[in-house]
């Protein structure tokens, strides 16, 4: 053995192999896993430890609970309950980790949207239809004069569109639309941008002499005040044709009109034009108690001697004035 290593020594092998092992890194464990792997045991400590006092506090929680509790917990939380020195600090991180995987929850949930200066927005899809077409209408575009063209209209025939409103409501902000560049006279470009707002610096869809329409998808921005207005804007002369595909608008409620009101239960009248008029049974509504409160009023209060305080029926008028609705 001693003239192998003196061997060894000779190649200087013994010295290299003494580097290596004393370069060898240190692995330390990480704490996280070793909760983890050690789960059930970390469990069981905190549930002998706190068990008994947490049940006996004003939360209330049994130890079955907490061991429930503590079973559900990320690795992170489950070391700090295992860390907490005090039943205090255990319901502390106990109340920080419900709250904030009620957070995440939430998070996940949310609805992802496209926002705006004044709200998120939603989208609704539409049923593909024409909202212009200059073939038809109009005209084709002139070199460097803006046309205004409207992205609501109960019939978008006008400027050569379908004979329908195509399911755009008014005042939206957004409008999807598929853009064509048609029958262009030269290389160029159309822009499409809201009536009211500065000329973009880049074009919406682009045309080329030879072929004969050229598409493109597109949001355009709209004026929401002013019948969904845009404006279209090309260097050379071209046609200009676009089919509306959905639309993006604030998913809050919004007013709306009243178009026919129908009587509940208990409730007479209704009607669907003019003044309409609900009237009240007083059979249903008056919660009388028989000879303790005369017609025309209805029980207030009831004592617990059974003392009944009586308090004149409301006959006043109102006027609705505005109903929220969902959006289509």
């Amino acid at each position: 053995m001693n003239s192998m290593r003196k061997g060894l020594c000779g190649l200087g092998l013994v010295a290299i192999v003494g580097a290596a092992a004393a370069e060898s890194p240190i692995v330390k464990p990480d704490p996280l896993l070793v909760i983890d792997q050690n789960r059930a045991t970390v469990v069981n400590r905190v549930v002998a430890t706190w068990g008994e006092p947490l049940a006996q506090s004003t939360a209330g929680v049994t130890p079955d609970q907490l061991r429930e509790m503590l079973a559900a917990l990320r690795a992170d939380q489950l070391m700090a309950a295992s860390l907490a020195g005090s039943l205090e600090g255990l319901r502390d991180v106990l109340a920080r980790s419900i709250v904030r995987d009620a957070d995440a929850a939430v998070a996940r949930t949310r609805g992802k949207a496209l926002g705006d200066l004044d709200a998120d927005l939603t989208y609704t899809p539409v049923v593909p239809c024409r909202i212009l077409d200059t073939r038809i209408v109009g005209g084709p575009l002139q070199p460097d004069v803006a046309r205004i063209f409207d992205g609501y209209s109960p019939n978008f025939a006008v400027q050569g569109g379908s004979g329908s409103g195509c399911g755009i409501p008014a005042g939206v902000p957004v409008l999807a639309l598929n853009v064509y560049a048609v029958n262009p006279t030269n290389t160029g470009f159309i822009k499409v941008w809201a009536f009211g707002a500065s000329e973009p610096a880049v074009s919406t869809v682009n045309s080329q002499v030879g072929i004969t329409a050229i598409a493109t998808g597109t949001l355009v921005p709209v004026d929401r005040l002013s019948s969904n207005r845009f404006v279209a804007k090309c260097p050379t002369v071209v046609d200009f044709v676009a089919d509306v595909v959905g639309f993006f608008r604030s998913p809050g409620p919004v007013s709306g009109d009243v178009t026919s009101v129908t009587a509940g239960a208990g409730l007479t009248g209704g009607g669907t034009s003019g003044d309409i008029t609900i009237a009240a049974d007083a059979t249903y509504l008056q919660r009388r108690v028989a000879g303790s409160c005369p017609i025309g009023a209805s029980i207030r209060a009831v004592g617990i001697d059974g003392t009944v305080t009586c308090e004149p029926d409301d006959g006043g008028l109102g006027t609705v004035t505005r109903l929220p609705r969902a959006p289509a």
